[in-house]
């Protein structure tokens, strides 16, 4: 158990930590305090910065896998969590640990063919109104506000108009946006256990969300020629299901058809004057949406953007606007509202693309050659993490001016969404939809972040030609524990885990970045942290794990890792 390894490190520690180091006191008089604070922590540069949103293809090498089921390829980037997974595998297998896979480490989900066949689900008509209407209403509540892709009024006189409609009074008539919607609802809302109306058995609730799924995706077949705006609203929450249920390349190739559709109709325009406001607004929140999820997919498995050019305006924000299309979510003391979270995720996303793009353009000038990366040289791997160190701007920049309505307290004086480690504390005025923002944005920015930093963890013994690089690592650390403790305080104190689908996947790369830490820096000072952070994710995983297939697998695999880190001590300390 990690509790025993915690006790055996904690022992060494100070016996150890004398023999290591990653820094020298060559380290150039340069990289000032104040460099070093910005890489570790996220400080906050005091100059605006514009955000635009040009893009530059990359050549940099990543790695390409055969599928054991088609023998074909299938290519992944070097930013993607499968060529960091490949990666410590690699260093695994450099010491004899030849049984260890990538497949063992990163756990996959359930094949999606065999769970989205539709030769494995059975004729399915579809639940009874009131418990149709049970799993919407827990939509309006949650994940209204963060996929804000329809109009609450419109939605309900649709489904009511389905029923009506129908000639069975158990069965309504068909609706590809009622039936993804239940899909998400139906999956990700089966932790409400605090609502009785809401229990069911787990089994019954993926049949039941896969067979809505799978009806929605029939229907939408038929539409492809002739596309309105609900069928770019359906291939905007199938993105989202799919994206969620670790299905990334299903989620991939969904968004090519979601954008492709979205241009038929016209959204990534300006919407016409002819239209009523919510109407445009609504059209330009679903682009923008689809701009989020294009981001965020790509970013994870490092393929180019489906959009890559943006024509229109941000969303509108004001209370007016939000009180009219959230009526279930009414804005907080601070005058916050889900608008406002919204746009501050789209503006989180462009200076992510600013940050991606001019970073791995960088590389791709200096490396033109595909047969090069930064892991052939120490010089190569410093010379990028300077470069990186000065890319990041803009994600300082949007922490230094997100509203303080959409940032979580610190206690004893921290910096919200800093990596200082500091706990976040609980608001106990916010609304509950507000708290679920906030800590949305900031698993979010975290999970960015991280992504970043954690290409500098090399798997070489620490150098002290490598000050920069060492600090990347260190930051990518300090980001994956604040990220622990953070989801550890959303189970305890905040009680919206429920909706929050995202901490599962981020808490999972955050442990897989603090395993990595502990390949290259086996006893530096952090071990004892890092160690004590692994442990309280396993305890998260085995919390979830009686709702969450996933949390079952993550929290098996971290303990199958721990006899590694036993030997790989014994091995440290025996040298």
């Amino acid at each position: 158990m990690f509790a025993t390894l915690l006790e055996y490190y904690t022992n060494c520690i100070d016996e150890s930590s004398a023999s290591f180091a990653c820094r020298s006191d060559d380290t150039p008089p340069s990289e000032s305090l104040a460099s070093t604070q910005s890489i570790l922590f996220g400080s906050i540069s005091t100059e605006p910065t514009e955000v635009h949103t040009e893009v530059h293809e990359t050549r940099w090498k990543g790695f390409t896998i055969i599928d054991p089921l088609t023998n074909s390829t299938i290519h992944y980037g070097p930013s993607s969590i499968l060529t960091f997974v490949e990666r410590i595998v690699a260093c695994l297998h450099s010491e004899g640990h030849k049984h260890i896979s990538a497949s063992s480490i990163n756990p996959k989900p359930e094949s999606a063919t065999s769970v989205l066949s539709s030769g494995n689900i059975p004729k399915f008509s579809g639940f009874p109104r009131r418990q149709e209407e049970l799993f919407i209403q827990l939509f309006w509540q949650t994940y209204h506000g963060i996929v804000p892709a329809i109009c609450e009024k419109d939605f309900r006189e649709h489904f009511d108009s389905l029923w009506l409609g129908s000639t069975s009074k158990v069965e309504r008539d068909s609706s590809p946006l009622v039936d993804i919607v239940l899909a998400i609802c139906i999956k990700y809302g089966r932790s409400f256990t605090q609502a009785p109306c809401l229990h069911y058995d787990v089994s019954d609730t993926i049949f039941a969300s896969v067979a809505y799924f799978r009806r929605c995706q029939i229907a939408l077949m038929d539409q492809w020629e002739s596309p309105t705006l609900m069928t770019v609203q359906c291939y905007a929450f199938v993105v989202f299901y799919l994206h969620e249920a670790a299905w990334t390349n299903m989620a991939y190739a969904a968004l090519g058809t979601a954008v492709g559709l979205a241009k038929t109709i016209g959204l990534h325009l300006e919407p016409p004057n002819h239209l009523s406001r919510q109407e445009r607004e609504l059209r330009k929140r679903i682009w923008w949406l689809l701009y989020i999820m294009d981001t965020r997919i790509s970013i994870e498995l490092s393929r180019p953007w489906a959009i890559s050019e943006i024509y229109i305006s941000l969303p509108a924000q004001d209370q007016e606007l939000s009180q009219l299309e959230f009526p279930e979510l009414s804005a907080s003391s601070e005058h916050i509202t889900c608008l406002d979270s919204h746009v501050q995720e789209i503006r989180l996303f462009q200076a992510t693309r600013i940050v991606y793009t001019s970073f791995y353009s960088g590389i791709n000038d200096t490396f033109p050659s595909d047969n090069k990366n930064i892991y052939e040289g120490m010089a190569h791997l410093e010379l990028f993490a300077g470069r990186l160190a000065k890319c990041m701007e803009p994600l300082h920049n949007w922490v230094r001016d997100l509203p303080e309505g959409l940032k979580n307290k610190r206690a004893n004086g921290g910096r919200p969404l800093s990596a200082d480690r500091t706990l976040v504390i609980k608001d106990v005025t916010a609304p509950q939809w507000l708290e679920r923002q906030r800590v949305t944005l900031e698993l979010l920015y975290h999970n960015t972040v991280i992504a970043f930093h954690r290409q500098f963890i090399s798997f070489s013994p620490p150098s002290s030609i490598t000050p920069l690089a060492n600090m990347h690592a260190l930051a990518a650390l300090n980001h994956s524990i604040t990220v622990t403790y953070l989801v550890q305080a959303i189970q305890v104190d905040f009680n919206i885990f429920s909706t929050l689908f995202e901490a599962c996947k981020v808490l999972w790369q955050a442990s897989l970045t603090m395993l990595a830490y502990t390949l290259p820096y086996p006893l530096s000072p952090e071990t004892k942290a890092t160690h004590a952070a692994i442990a309280c994710a396993v305890l998260v995983f085995d919390v979830w794990s009686s709702h969450c297939p996933a949390a079952v697998r993550c929290a098996a695999v971290l303990r199958d890792l721990e006899p590694i880190f036993k030997w790989r001590l014994r091995n440290v300390l025996a040298t």
